[in-house]
């Protein structure tokens, strides 16, 4: 079970790479960051990334008013047979990383 999870992930994580290839989101850079599942498989909630933050909401809302629109990108371009339902959110745990990453720069930048 956990490598068909593993695979389903992996196949919904290209898909959305490359359907976000292909879209406009006001010069917003959008990037996808994680795949969580449902445990049998019927939900998708797919956690991105936005940059400038300041384009988060827009972004993710505009994504979310297109996820029908997605469901049929999925379900032609790959070999997925229940396509879950899917929604898009902001990865919260991405952003504590990237704040954590730069509080480590600083620190090594400065003198002690």
């Amino acid at each position: 079970m956990k490598h068909k999870k593993e695979k389903l992930s992996s196949a919904i994580q290209a898909a959305v790479g490359e359907y976000l290839a292909n879209k406009r989101f006001d010069d917003a850079m959008v990037t996808v960051t994680s795949i969580s599942l449902s445990r049998n498989f019927s939900k998708a909630i797919i956690g991105v990334s936005v940059f400038p933050e300041s384009k988060e909401k827009r972004v993710v809302q505009k994504l979310n008013r297109g996820k029908g629109l997605f469901a049929k990108y999925v379900k032609s371009t790959t070999r997925i047979s229940n396509i879950p339902l899917f929604s898009f959110v902001v990865d919260e745990g991405e952003k504590h990383r990237q704040r954590i990453d730069e509080l480590s720069r600083e620190s090594k930048t400065q003198p002690n």
